[in-house]
């Protein structure tokens, strides 16, 4: 099966924003791990000394260890992640979070996309 790709449309969570955000997922058959593939630049909008952080999940699996800038007053980052499981993936979403220390995680999620 071929891979998928497309456009992520902008997330912001109270202070945290991903935006430019492009996916594609691995061509299958194909070299192992077949993956979901995320690009984009994760910014701190409100520069709060909060860190912000974006990760990406399959199906099936939880969420992937997030890229994050810590405390970053302002800064953005480019971001491109491969997320997989054991399993070729079939779908896959994105999260954006602004970190709140001792209150939970504002966050973001993107709908699911499809091979």
């Amino acid at each position: 099966m071929a891979g998928m790709s497309g456009t992520i449309k902008r997330l912001d969570a109270n202070g945290s924003q991903f935006k430019s955000g492009s996916y594609a997922f691995d061509k299958w058959p194909g070299k192992l791990p077949s993956g979901f593939n995320y690009y984009g630049t994760l910014k701190d909008t409100k520069a709060d000394g909060h860190s912000v952080k974006v990760h990406g999940k399959v199906d099936g699996y939880g969420y992937a260890k997030a890229v994050t800038l810590k405390k970053c007053n302002g800064k953005t980052k480019y971001v491109a992640q491969k997320v997989y499981g054991s399993d070729p993936a079939e779908q896959g979403k994105v999260q954006v979070c602004t970190v709140r220390s001792l209150l939970p995680d504002y966050c973001k999620e993107s709908p699911w996309y499809y091979r």
